[in-house]
């Protein structure tokens, strides 16, 4: 069976169960570390994972889901990971039609979802993506109101001479 390693925001594997026992016990794999397999409900730490257990036909890592794996949010498959979408084009539409700054935040997050994801940090890069894509509508909506409010301010001002 092949088992997966996440640790320090990365994903490593597939390494055996000997593989693990002989890290973990040479101090290359931290005891914070989660591990996951196909068939596992979701990831647990190694150090449950390891655990001996009371039932000689279980395997290791079919405990129940650990409070510390339950909230890691790391997601139950390893592989294969589908690039999150950046939203780079659409971040720049607000920058360059309406000159909206905020559009600029909308493009640092954009930028960073792929290099995230390039290095192995899918959570990253999923967080990356969903604030690009939250910054990439404050930036619209926030546009459109601002030029709403200054064709109003043109039209009175020129038009009508009230302001």
């Amino acid at each position: 069976m092949s088992y997966y390693i996440h640790s320090n925001d990365q994903q490593t594997g597939p390494f055996s169960l000997e593989e693990i026992q002989a890290q973990f016990s040479g101090g290359r794999i931290p005891a914070d570390a989660l591990v996951w397999a196909e068939g596992m409900p979701d990831w647990v730490s190694v150090s449950t994972f390891l655990k001996p257990t009371e039932s000689p036909s279980s395997s290791p890592g079919s405990d129940a889901l650990t409070k510390e794996s339950a909230s890691s949010g790391i997601s139950s498959s390893p592989a294969p990971r589908v690039k999150p979408p950046n939203y780079l084009i659409h971040a720049f539409i607000p920058t360059v039609v309406f000159f909206n700054p905020l559009g600029i935040v909308a493009i640092l997050f954009a930028s960073q979802v792929n290099s995230k994801f390039a290095a192995g940090d899918f959570v990253g890069a999923e967080e990356a993506s969903k604030k690009a894509k939250q910054w990439f509508y404050i930036a619209l909506i926030s546009g459109f109101f601002i030029e709403a409010a200054v064709t109003m301010f043109c039209i009175l001002h020129f038009f009508l001479g009230v302001i």
